[in-house]
């Protein structure tokens, strides 16, 4: 026995040393502990959280509406040893996944959490993580820091997007956020992550307490199992001193995670932490436990593979004689077609290049999430285009064809100052637009996100910006074939290229109309803080809505702050309304001091103060008082002065339609329905209320009828019925399907799940409400009794009347006296959604006073509710159909027709018919020779410089265009003349002559054109006068403006610069309502802006040709307003710019340039008038226009205008200079001329045109 007592004593203080080994690991001063696993792990869990058989955490497990907590055992004693009291430095680290039912949706995440106490008994789930509830959040006595993983928006918490990671402290606000993911250590560049992807992800959370920082740092777990390699860069770099925070005692550390109303599990597979020291214990990658795979619910097709194989001699010959006669009939049409052509055209792109140019849509590659879809950037793979490309749902055909026909007309606008859609693609379910990359993202991160990364716009910078939205707001309302109404104008809509130049972008909800007609919108689109008051009332979309929306977005630019943000602790929860802020200020003589600080005072005074009053003039509740886009152009470009503002101008309040919960992207009335077949948001209420008014009310969970300050408030006055969806435990709701009465808030007196008693048996039987099937509800107050009775039943599918139930849903005895007040009251209806498509229809009403019935429905009258399908899984076997004739054969056929259905299922595309007329580039030959009745004589219009012209009709559209025939042999230089031809296409403006496109066959080349009625101007002015009136000088005159807006468009307005070359009177065509459209730009020539045009060729037509050219052989801008300035003078005096004169025997040209100046020399200038005006035009307006035409066609290239200073002397918003005999200084401004060349094209050193006249080298 005594032999054995040393061997137990030894074993008694093995294990004595090992417990206070541990408990010194565990001691306040130096904590320390790491679980690769969770296996016997003592940790304290409550709510959901449970350690399962595999070691894993878990803290929801696939629930809704669940929290869950999981702490360390010990608390720490952070600040024992610290003499100043200060929160010392500690790390942890940590491997999570969230997996949830849907792949797009989940909810609503977890956190990392050190609190005073492990009881979160009181907290709220679903948003607020398990952690607070509505009374508590934002609280300073909370004492918590958190750092959330979120993964759905909720706009009362100000959150970035549904996939952010946050630092929270003593509420939900997150003090500082940033999109999930990390920056590469590669490249720097930032990646995306999807915390609801199901993958494993690590996460370091790291505390410096002497430079009292909290870094948060976030990176995929490797697939391989070896260790990740933290990223240098922390994804959030936040200054903190917890020693504010936190409590002088000990505290927990450990998770707190929440669901909502989609199942979501939340997992913890590791975790270690420590205390004062640099780094946290890594993991052990080998040793954590697996997540457990689940299905996510979304659609899954395979296109069926059919293949025919053939081995009779029958069949075969039938086959080659079939395809004799293809080849025969297809040698007819037969187009000449190469690779390298491809990437000019077509308007619809090949899935399979966009899923290539994505890397098959792949997280890495997406920019961002907006309201319709998500984006993602590419490089095409054939030209090596940088694009981005938005996948848009769409499960619907319904208006598809309408839709596709609205986005493609959109994808014709060409302007520098907007984003060009460059096509589209679509696929069952979804459609693909194709955008140009532009690098600098959004506008709005730059106003309001992160700040601290990047510089502060300087104003130079953000004034550029606001006059380059102008133009394009311009060139939308005004200057392009028809008028576009934007409906989405904010800062996240403009994005900002490499220079930071401003292009607006996002046309999803833009709508087009024919200028001259008013829109016709039912819809209230757009983003809450930008909406003009008039939207409410009429729904009515117009050019004033965008201009309300540019005046905040001005506002917004240049005061640094959004159009409506959310109050702030202390502020009794008003919202700040932007525009009220700045009249406010404006009124009190201090409007300046709203320029965004961030500035630092370094802005142009007259310039900030110029575009705070114009932002209020544009936002004038009025539409009447606002200016059009071309005055506010004028306005920003300084070419007018800015009216006065006066008290009376702008009263009180603006009065901007806002609601601090709505979408921060888009609200529409009405909605599609809800995506998912279980899922809903929120519901519906039947509301009895003193006013109409609720503007300042939430949406989601508040159903529209209340806030987070005005809920359950008795000065509401209001009773409501509610059908409510979704189950928000802050309201103590019963489940996520029922009815319930509610009075002056949402926590219902009594409520009861939706459903009826039938009469028969009186057992009650359920009812979903949002099943998407009719249901009717009756409301009954019996005033003697003081008793609320309300009845639901669904509507028989039959049509004929519902039996109302016996026995109500609900019966409440309530004196509503008590809650009403005496005064007038309203009755209707209110509804509200959250993160899900949902839509909320009323499709019967009846109501009664001081009797027991409200009058029954008819329901043969009542509407039907549209139809949807709702997200389920679904499959197709695939078909195959085969032929055989021999086993091997039969083998054979079966591998590759497997083959071939695996490949086409991966790229499968759905084309229909129609879509041709919106696309391609490049027309088929057999269309043209339909449309033209083949190129027959008849259909003839004319015969240029190079070609002849002919009328047609297109088969499919029945559009009219114009189709010109080029003789072309050789195929030198033929890429780059179809590449600039097709880049001329592109152009697009009202004054402009639309090329639709063109077609190539051997030895010839088609282009399509607009059909233009009334021909080419020439003819009104110089052919058959006795038979078609003189125009009259207001009709001359507005082609002389319509002209110049289209070379302006060309010079400076489009995305490359255009020089014409070829300006003259039988280049302006004239539409039904004489409209000027300038055309045939054969001879055109592009160049990017900050570069020289390099010529070689003169060409041009003899008379328009400034005299440089013959000198230098460069064309520029400046030969076109050269040739320009001899059209005014055509149009004016209605001759030639150079005519054969039929006085003296010489046979001298008369100059009509020369001409023009002599009389203007002798004071006779309006002698070179048109006689066949008969002296009716506008005195001022022919000087002025002449006297334009000489300062344009000056020989000296630099004392020109520019086409923009022409426009303003046009328009009469600049006077025009004084000519000086010191500025004509000589006797003939010697216009290179020789009557032997030809009269439509001349060119140096050859005047046949051919392949390299027309496009190498010039």
């Amino acid at each position: 026995m005594l032999q054995k007592f040393p061997f137990f004593l030894f074993i008694l203080l093995l294990l004595l040393h090992l417990l206070l080994g541990r408990l010194v690991v565990s001691s306040p001063n130096e904590e320390e502990f790491t679980f690769n696993g969770f296996s016997g792990a003592n940790l304290i869990l409550d709510g959901s959280a449970m350690i399962c058989s595999s070691d894993l955490l878990i803290l929801t497990n696939n629930t809704k509406d669940q929290k869950g907590h999981a702490f360390h055992p010990s608390p720490l004693n952070f600040r024992s040893n610290l003499s100043d009291d200060s929160v010392p430095s500690f790390s942890t680290t940590f491997a999570f996944a969230i997996v949830s039912e849907y792949a797009d949706v989940g909810g609503h995440g977890l956190a990392f959490v050190i609190a005073p106490s492990a009881n979160f008994s009181n907290a709220v789930a679903a948003q607020y993580l398990g952690l607070f509830s509505a009374s508590n959040n934002g609280n300073t006595t909370n004492h918590i820091v958190a750092v959330e993983l979120d993964t759905i928006l909720n706009s009362e918490f100000q959150d970035i997007d549904n996939n952010h990671v946050g630092i929270d402290i003593n509420g939900l606000q997150s003090d500082a956020a940033h999109t999930a993911g990390y920056y590469a250590d590669d490249t720097g560049e930032f990646r995306s992550s999807t915390l609801i992807s199901g993958k494993a992800m690590q996460v370091w959370v790291d505390y410096d307490g002497v430079e009292s920082k909290l870094n948060v740092t976030l990176s995929p777990v490797n697939a391989t199992g070896k260790p990740t390699t933290k990223p240098t860069k922390p994804l959030i770099s936040f200054p903190v001193n917890l020693s504010t925070v936190l409590l002088d005692w000990p505290v927990h550390v450990g998770f707190s995670a929440s669901t909502g109303s989609v199942l979501t599990s939340h997992y913890v597979i590791g975790w270690s932490f420590a205390m004062q020291v640099g780094q946290a214990p890594p993991l052990d990658y080998s040793k954590l436990p697996a997540i457990p795979r689940t299905n996510l619910k979304g659609h899954r097709s395979r296109a069926p593979g059919l293949w025919l194989a053939v081995a009779c001699l029958v069949f075969v010959l039938l086959v080659t004689v079939a395809a004799f006669a293809v080849v025969r009939w297809r040698s007819k049409y037969a187009e000449l077609r190469e690779d390298w052509e491809v990437e000019f055209g077509p308007h619809r792109f090949s899935y399979r290049d966009l899923f290539q140019a994505t890397n098959g849509f792949g997280e890495r590659e997406l920019l961002g999430v907006g309201g319709f879809g998500r984006v993602y950037r590419g490089t095409l793979p054939n030209s090596g285009t940088e694009v981005a490309v938005k996948r848009v749902s769409h499960e619907s055909q319904q208006g598809m064809r309408e839709f596709v026909a609205e986005i493609v007309s959109i994808g014709r606008l060409r302007h520098r100052n907007i984003v060009q859609l460059l096509g589209y693609c679509r696929r069952k379910g979804e459609l693909l637009l194709v955008y140009d990359f532009v690098p600098n993202g959004s506008l709005d991160k730059y106003l309001h996100y992160g700040r601290a990364h990047k510089p502060a716009l300087g104003w130079s910078q953000r004034f550029r910006i606001m006059k380059g939205v102008a133009a394009g707001l311009l060139y939308l309302h005004e200057e392009w074939e028809q008028v576009v109404v934007h409906r989405d104008i904010k800062a996240s809509n403009v994005l900002l290229d490499g220079e930071t130049n401003a292009k607006l972008g996002d046309f999803g909800l833009a709508r087009l109309y024919d200028h001259g007609i008013d829109p016709q919108t039912t819809h209230v689109v757009g983003t809450i803080g930008y909406l003009a008051p008039e939207l409410a009332r009429t729904g009515r979309a117009t050019t004033a809505t965008d201009v309300f929306a540019f005046g905040v977005f001005l506002l917004e630019v240049a005061c640094g702050r959004r159009p409506l943000e959310q109050p702030t602790a202390g502020s009794q929860g008003e919202q700040f309304l932007l525009v009220d802020w700045v009249v406010k200020n404006w009124r009190k003589g201090s409007i300046l001091h709203t320029v965004d600080a961030g500035l630092g005072g370094e802005y142009a005074r007259e310039e900030a103060e110029m575009v705070l009053k114009l932002g209020l003039l544009c936002s004038h509740p009025h539409p009447a008082a606002r200016p059009s886009m071309r005055l506010v152009v004028q306005y920003l470009e300084g070419c007018a002065p800015l009216p006065e503002l006066f008290l009376a101008y702008l009263y009180t309040n603006v009065s901007l339609p806002h609601d601090d919960c709505f979408d921060d992207y888009v609200i529409s009335y009405p909605s599609s329905m809800t995506k998912y077949a279980e899922l809903g948001g929120h519901g519906l209420a039947f509301v009895i209320t003193p006013s109409t008014n609720f503007s300042e009310a939430l949406p989601a969970e508040y159903l529209g009828l209340f806030n987070m300050s005005s809920n359950g408030e008795a000065t509401n006055h209001v009773v409501a019925i509610e059908l409510d969806t979704i189950r928000s435990p802050d309201f103590q709701d019963i489940d996520n399907n029922h009815v319930g009465i509610d009075i002056n808030g949402l926590r219902s007196y009594t409520a009861h799940t939706a459903g009826y008693y039938a009469d028969d048996t009186g057992e009650f039987r359920n009812l979903t409400l949002i099943s998407g099937k009719a249901m009717q509800v009756w409301v009954d107050y019996d005033g003697v009794y003081s008793k609320l009775n309300v009845t639901l039943s669904p509507i028989n599918a039959t049509g004929k009347p519902t039996t109302k139930p016996t026995k109500p849903l609900i019966s409440f005895p309530v004196n509503l006296s008590s809650v009403l007040l005496d005064r007038p009251l309203h009755v209707g209806f209110s509804a509200s959604t959250g993160s899900l498509l949902t839509s909320h229809y009323v499709i019967g009403w009846s109501f009664a006073m001081s009797v027991g019935q409200a009058p029954p429905l008819d329901y043969s009258k009542l509407p039907a509710i549209p139809r949807v399908n709702l997200k389920r899984h679904g499959s197709r076997a695939v078909g195959l159909w085969l032929a055989v004739a021999s086993l091997l054969f039969v083998l054979l056929a079966t591998g590759a027709a497997f083959a071939a259905a695996r490949w086409r299922s991966k790229y499968a595309e759905l084309c229909e018919d129609w879509e041709v007329e919106f696309g391609p580039h490049r027309f088929s030959y057999r269309d043209l020779f339909r449309a033209t009745n083949g190129f027959s004589e008849r259909e003839l219009l004319g015969v240029g410089g190079f070609g002849r012209v002919y009328r047609g009709t297109l088969p499919n559209s029945g559009a009219e265009v114009a189709v010109k025939r080029v003789s072309h042999e050789s195929r030198q230089g033929m890429r780059e003349f179809v590449a600039e031809i097709a880049s001329i296409g592109r152009l697009r403006h009202r004054n402009i002559v639309q090329l639709l496109g063109y077609c190539r066959r051997k030895g010839e080349l088609l282009l399509i054109y607009d059909f233009v009625p009334n021909g080419s101007l020439d003819k009104y002015l110089h052919d058959c006068r006795a038979e078609k009136p003189a125009l009259a000088w207001s009709q001359r005159f507005r082609i002389l403006k319509g002209v110049a807006t289209g070379l302006l468009y060309l010079h400076d307005e489009w995305e490359q610069v255009v020089v014409h070359r070829d300006i003259k009177a039988s280049n302006v065509l004239l539409d039904g309502e004489m409209n000027a459209k300038l055309g045939d730009f054969g001879l055109a020539r592009l160049y990017d802006r900050g570069t020289d045009l390099q010529t070689t060729h003169v060409v041009g037509t003899m008379g328009y040709l400034a005299p440089e050219l013959a000198r230098t052989g460069r064309a520029t801008t400046a030969t076109d307003v050269f040739a320009f300035g001899v059209f005014l003078l055509e149009v004016a005096c209605g001759r030639r710019p150079l005519e054969q004169s039929t006085v003296g025997p010489q046979g001298e040209q008369l100059l009509l340039v020369d001409w023009v100046v002599e009389n203007w020399r002798e004071g006779s200038i309006l002698d070179t008038m048109d006689a066949g005006l008969r002296g009716e035009y506008a005195r001022e307006e022919a000087e002025m226009a002449l006297k334009l035409g000489l300062m344009c066609s000056h020989p000296h290239p630099a004392v020109r205008p520019s086409m923009r200073l022409v426009v303003q002397y046009l328009e009469g918003r600049v006077p025009l200079p004084e000519l000086s005999a010191a500025y004509l200084c000589f006797s003939n401004l010697s216009l290179p001329h020789k009557e032997g060349f030809d009269y439509y094209v001349v060119s140096y050193p050859s005047s046949v045109p051919s392949a390299s006249t027309l496009s190498g080298g010039r």
